[in-house]
């Protein structure tokens, strides 16, 4: 079964800073030898420019759960763009379907989420009542 829903539509880089990633998501440079834009020159980030369609063929996060796309030119599936930010699509990928998860990973966020972003003053509220 298949639930990944971005997989055949054609979304819009928005971002005019879309720094495209190695598979470590770490930002590729320019090299001697590459196909440099105008106005780019050899050590400069790669980016997708701004307005390019793109199809969206693979999904991943980092450690901080930063959303990370991997982007193709739209209707050419010889050639790749590499790994991107989600935020850099128009919508910023938002209500886009990419896969299960984990069966305990709600639970465990919202209890770091409140442990983290409840003050003392409120932590007192969420005691139960003395019967």
């Amino acid at each position: 079964m298949n639930i990944r829903s971005y997989q055949g539509k054609v979304l819009v880089v928005e971002s005019s800073n879309s720094v495209i990633c190695d598979d470590s998501l770490a930002p590729q440079k320019y090299q001697a030898g590459d196909n440099i834009p105008p106005g780019k020159q050899v050590g400069d980030v790669k980016t997708i420019p701004q307005r390019t369609e793109v199809n969206v063929t693979d999904v991943k996060t980092d450690a901080g759960r930063h959303a990370y796309v991997f982007a193709r030119p739209a209707n050419d599936n010889a050639s790749s763009f590499g790994w991107t930010s989600a935020m850099n699509l128009v919508g910023s990928f938002a209500n886009e379907t990419t896969g299960f998860a984990p069966s305990n990973w709600q639970a465990t966020t919202r209890l770091a989420w409140m442990q983290r972003h409840l003050s003392a003053k409120v932590r007192p509220l969420l005691r139960p009542r003395a019967t």
